[in-house]
């Protein structure tokens, strides 16, 4: 509205395109940032030997054993995958 009063239907479509490009940027920069944070993710998780949030369960170690009676492994470990 600020456009037409300052400066007609002309400038109005001439803001409405600038708005449009820049709101289709900021959507394709989102767009990569979330790619670029899971592929992250994923590489961290796929080379640090299941020693992550969400690996723990699923791995046959020493925690496993030593607290299997308080916890079901095996359906947090399903839970998470």
């Amino acid at each position: 509205m600020f456009s037409y009063w300052k400066g007609g239907h002309n400038r109005a479509e001439r803001i409405a395109l600038h708005a449009t490009i820049f709101a289709g940027a900021v959507f394709i920069f989102s767009i990569a940032m979330w790619s670029a944070g899971i592929g992250i993710m994923q590489a961290s998780r796929a080379g640090n030997d299941d020693q992550d949030l969400w690996g723990w369960a699923c791995k046959d170690n020493v925690r496993r054993k030593l607290f299997q009676d308080s916890i079901n492994y095996n359906l947090v470990c399903r839970q998470q995958v």
